[in-house]
């Protein structure tokens, strides 16, 4: 669990992490990029994820050809980048 989310399956691997099958107390239709440690050694790049003008950008963007990002968890030394999963309608 980080930060709330719970992580499942293992989905795959990617440059930037990897992604599992996700959910909290309240959805269930979630995936979780958990990003890759080489990353968070970049002090940019992890303070970029923990400003919250950033987070406020990422959770509030609205696209159709873009999956919504629900939020940024951590815990420990963790830290991933929630989305809605599959089955979102595209219009």
């Amino acid at each position: 669990m980080i930060g709330g989310v719970t992580l499942g399956e293992r989905l795959g691997a990617g440059p930037y992490g990897t992604w599992f099958k996700a959910h909290t107390a309240s959805r269930r239709d979630l995936r979780a990029l958990l990003i890759a440690p080489d990353l968070l050694a970049d002090a940019h790049f992890a303070d970029e994820l923990a400003d919250e003008r950033c987070l406020s950008s990422l959770t509030s963007f609205d696209h159709p050809a873009v999956v919504p990002t629900v939020s940024v968890a951590r815990g420990g030394g963790d830290v991933a980048v929630v989305t809605v999963g599959p089955g979102r309608v595209i219009t």
